[in-house]
């Protein structure tokens, strides 16, 4: 597993060290975790030039901008060192080179890699209905609304298969996939994305490499979206629709995370 520890480079002697893991939906951020936030966005600012990515600081390139919601947790790793754990919601062009970046918990090579071939083909049955729109007749139009279904059911099929291949730790060593997760929730699904924000990475990272989790946040990097409004370097909770839920299940021993979900 990719060593994705980092130490800190501050010095955080004297500190408080809080003794339980703080709420993820609340806006406390404590003292510690801002402290690895701050040596977080020192790295960034200081390498995201090289990474193949807008976030948006450009103003002459209004193409493809997408700021990021970035994710630190403080931990203790198996020594008793204190450090933390970063990373980013979602995905980066090459992210596996960006540094000690937590990965996502999915295995693109899973099954032969059956996520490609399975985009791939979604790609190549809406290139087929492109082509028949700029056509007319009776006879295209059946062949439309037929490829339509098609992607629509080859669409839901790969989504479901791409949950049942996440898989997440609870805190009491339990193993689910997102599937069965979700089974019991108002929609019995989750949302398309989850698992992939930064809170559920960390945990899950810490929980297999048997660290202590002390404190966790996220913050924004890059202009805001015009969907919803982020501040660049600001911090923000997790997200209810997908982490909710998930979050829930993973961190089920921590009393004080319960009681102010409750």
């Amino acid at each position: 597993m990719k060593n994705c520890f980092v130490a800190f480079q501050s010095n955080v002697e004297g500190i408080e060290i809080p003794n339980q893991l703080n709420n993820p939906f609340g806006k406390e951020v404590p003292v510690i975790s801002q402290i690895a936030t701050r040596e977080l966005q020192a790295y960034i600012a200081l390498n995201e030039k090289n990474w193949a990515h807008n976030f948006g600081f450009d103003d002459s390139v209004v193409q493809g901008v997408k700021g990021k919601m970035f994710g630190v947790l403080v931990v203790r790793n198996t020594s008793g060192k204190l450090g933390y754990l970063a990373t980013f919601s979602g995905k980066l062009l090459n992210d596996d080179e960006l540094g000690n970046f937590v990965p996502s918990v999915f295995n693109p090579a899973v099954d032969d890699f059956f996520i490609n071939k399975g985009m791939s083909a979604l790609t190549q049955i809406s290139s087929e209905i492109k082509k028949l729109e700029n056509q007319f007749g009776t006879t295209q139009k059946e062949d439309i609304s037929a490829l339509k279904l098609k992607r629509k059911n080859k669409s839901n099929q790969l989504q479901t298969q791409l949950f049942s291949n996440y898989y997440f730790t609870n805190l009491k060593g339990k193993t689910e996939n997102l599937i069965s997760i979700f089974a019991n929730t108002p929609n019995k699904r989750p949302a398309a994305g989850t698992g992939e924000c930064a809170a559920p990475k960390l945990l899950e990272y810490a929980i297999q490499n048997k660290f202590t989790p002390i404190a966790l946040t996220e913050f924004w990097w890059g202009r805001s979206p015009k969907t919803v409004t982020r501040q660049h370097k600001s911090h923000y909770p997790a997200c209810q629709n997908k982490c909710r839920h998930l979050l829930e299940y993973m961190l089920n021993d921590f009393d004080l995370f319960e009681n102010a979900l409750n």
